[in-house]
């Protein structure tokens, strides 16, 4: 891994806008290279640079997008959107571990149900286990409304959740 030393280099090598703001405490000003204030403000999860080449270098930015879009209640930007559709049938997976770390915070979020049809939408949940687009629309949407602690547990219920846990 290196490390840049300059803020501008550094905050280029991020994955979305909102990840690339930084603040100088002796200027009191904002490094805001890539309009994320403005992202911030409206809600919008957005690549930094070309959309389809950033999560086809690093294919755990989809997981991350996702986690972004559940936690902060934002939405994918257009050209974010669409990479991610081009990109989630066919993306080298990363590591399982670093997908489940993922999946968790999503289902920590306050309402993970939107993420989780998004997920099986665009096809990211059948490329993880088949198992999961059994899912139906319903379980999903009650994940919302459980405990967090059980959430798993009700999206699981009607499925071979053994094998879903094997595979996560």
């Amino acid at each position: 891994m290196t490390f840049e030393t300059d803020i501008n280099k550094d905050l280029e090598r991020r994955d979305f806008t909102i990840n690339a703001l930084a603040y100088n405490p002796v200027t009191n000003e904002f490094v805001d290279n890539h309009g994320s204030l403005n992202d911030l403000k409206r809600g919008v999860i957005k690549c930094i640079g070309e959309p389809k080449k950033r999560f086809e270098e690093d294919t755990l930015r989809i997981f991350r997008a996702f986690r972004f879009l559940s936690q902060l209640d934002f939405e994918f930007d257009k050209e974010t959107k669409q990479a991610i559709k081009i990109v989630a049938p066919s993306f080298q997976l990363p590591s399982m571990e670093r997908i489940r770390h993922e999946l968790e915070k999503i289902m920590m979020s306050p309402s993970p149900s939107k993420t989780f049809l998004l997920l099986r939408e665009y096809g990211v949940l059948k490329r993880l286990s088949n198992e999961l687009t059994k899912i139906s629309k319903e379980q999903i949407m009650t994940c919302d409304s459980s405990e967090k602690d059980i959430r798993w547990a009700v999206l699981f219920k009607n499925i071979d959740y053994k094998t879903v846990c094997k595979t996560l």
